[in-house]
């Protein structure tokens, strides 16, 4: 399921991606497919934190959820390195296309472990 939603997650980011740089401007579209895919990325987490439970110690699993650097680094970048993409380019699409490819390659190395 962990990979399915990923794969999902990743598809529908670069299908809103792909909208974004066709001009597409409904706040309708827009607003289904960001629930859409909202729904498949809030999935993604109870079951990581699920599976991460049945295979690691106690305590390195709790390290893990609770101070994994890279995931608090990523949550502070984000917004800056979207905000510079959107600057740069004057619209949305780069940043959206950017999480798509992230969201992608996370999946590959997912399925290559």
């Amino acid at each position: 399921m962990l990979l399915a939603f990923t794969l999902i997650q990743g598809l529908l980011i670069l299908a809103f991606g792909f909208y974004l740089t066709q001009g597409g401007q409904s706040v309708i579209v827009m607003g289904i497919l960001l629930f859409v895919t909202s729904l498949f990325f809030n999935a993604l987490q109870p079951i990581s934190q699920a599976l991460t439970a049945d295979i690691a110690p106690p305590i390195s699993g709790s390290r893990l959820w609770n101070v994994e650097p890279h995931w608090r680094d990523g949550a502070v970048m984000s917004p800056m390195v979207s905000g510079a993409l959107r600057d740069a380019t004057g619209n949305w699409s780069a940043a959206v296309v950017l999480d798509g490819t992230l969201i992608f390659r996370q999946f590959c190395f997912d399925t290559l472990r």
